[in-house]
């Protein structure tokens, strides 16, 4: 796994990078997210080859995905 950070004018963030990370996307995402529901927009292609293990991941600590394709 790789950790890219990335700075910005007023804020900064950190991109990972790495095999199996879809699985473990709850344990990353979770401090971030504050309610039971989340949006994922997300490339119509993308959505279809990844969307569904991160729908799964999510789902198992009780987080529901609103999908929005573009």
């Amino acid at each position: 796994m790789a950790v890219i950070p990335v700075s910005l004018a007023g804020r900064s963030y950190d991109v990972v990078v790495g095999r199996g990370l879809l699985g473990e996307a709850a344990n990353h995402a979770l401090p971030f997210i504050r309610k039971r529901r989340v949006a994922v927009v997300a490339d119509v292609n993308a959505r279809a080859l990844h969307g569904e293990r991160l729908a799964q991941s999510l789902a198992t600590s009780g987080i529901e995905t609103a999908w929005f394709d573009v």
